[in-house]
């Protein structure tokens, strides 16, 4: 699993070590593209209103986002037009598809006073489930979970403000954590990953194979 985050130095920009890292994550999204025999039959985003903000500041509200599919053929070029999947007008972000390209995890609040919370669903954006269920947020220190990701053993990895701490940098900390979407109950599944004083952010993985 690759994520950002643990330790500010690690952003300074012309850092070696950073470089060294960026460029092996290039070089793993290229040999994936070249060995994947799979067809690649779309793209799922998130698109909203433009609200600019920090890469830790993740509790900002970003309002009237929904989810949209772009057609796309086997090179990546575009083979339709974009279709919204969802009708939210909210707080949506992160989407994420699993590997058997069955589901879809995004992260959503209604409005800026509650909580950023992770929900599945089906890939046309049916069957709708939350998964976390953190309420109560505050504009002072709100819960945030966000940037869900499929892992091959098919279960979610997410970055939360749960802990409730500030880091080093004076934002709401944030780790990565992990639960189980298939569980009756999800969110008793959650477990943390990481315990960085500094903020942990965009997990993700290669395939194995």
């Amino acid at each position: 699993i690759f994520h950002r985050g643990g330790n500010a130095q690690f952003f300074k920009r012309g850092d070696p070590q950073l470089e060294v890292i960026t460029q092996f994550m290039l070089d793993v999204r290229r040999d994936l593209a070249v060995e994947d025999t799979g067809i690649m039959s779309g793209v799922i985003f998130a698109a909203g209103d433009a609200v600019p903000r920090t890469l830790f500041d993740i509790a900002v509200f970003q309002g009237g986002s929904d989810l949209y599919f772009l057609p796309t053929q086997i090179d990546g070029s575009a083979a339709g037009t974009v279709r919204r999947i969802t009708n939210f007008n909210a707080d949506v972000r992160d989407p994420s598809v699993s590997y058997d390209g069955t589901q879809l995890a995004f992260a959503m609040r209604a409005n800026s006073t509650d909580c950023l919370n992770i929900y599945v669903s089906d890939l046309d954006g049916t069957n709708q489930r939350q998964l976390t269920r953190d309420s109560g947020c505050n504009v002072s220190f709100p819960v945030s979970n966000v940037e869900p990701v499929w892992g091959p053993d098919d279960l979610i990895y997410f970055v939360s403000t749960r802990s409730r701490r500030r880091s080093e940098g004076g934002y709401p900390l944030s780790n990565i954590y992990r639960m189980n979407p298939a569980d009756p109950e999800p969110s008793s599944t959650i477990l943390q990953l990481t315990f960085n004083v500094d903020n942990e952010v965009a997990p993700t993985f290669r395939y194995p194979f």
